[in-house]
């Protein structure tokens, strides 16, 4: 393996713990999440207990799918490592454009219109990250 399939490579496996890292926010994380509840705080909500336990439940199951996804990366990027095929990587470029791309689209959305800071350009800069790591190796 050359030098950029394997920083390529190196690029997705360092995208993993950030994803770990966000899916441990939403699992182990303030309910309703930092920004949420700036949001519901300017727009003079507070939650009602069914609420606050909605919105756990959702983290958690988005908790859940960041970390298959994270897994998922990982496990391609063995295949692609170990053998000599390239199509795993049109599954990570397709998980990194349907889960990072649309929330970090999403996300920026939210931010524009209620002028609170979300994290939309931790799930662009690990898209891009995912991306590049995928294009390269």
């Amino acid at each position: 393996m050359g030098l950029m399939p394997g920083l390529g490579l190196a690029m997705l496996l360092l995208a993993v713990p950030g994803i770990l890292a966000l899916a441990a926010k939403f699992a182990f994380g303030p309910v309703p999440a930092d920004y949420h509840g700036e949001i519901l705080s300017r727009a003079g909500v507070e939650p009602a207990p069914a609420v606050l336990t909605i919105l756990g439940a959702v983290y958690k199951v988005l908790a859940g799918a960041l970390a298959a996804v994270a897994l998922a990366i990982a496990a391609l990027v063995l295949v692609v490592a170990l053998g000599d095929v390239r199509w795993p990587l049109l599954v990570v470029v397709a998980i990194a454009l349907l889960v990072g791309g649309i929330a970090a689209f999403i996300m920026q959305g939210v931010e524009r219109a209620t002028g609170v800071r979300t994290p939309w350009r931790r799930a662009a800069g690990l898209t891009v990250l995912v991306l590049a790591g995928a294009l390269l190796a």
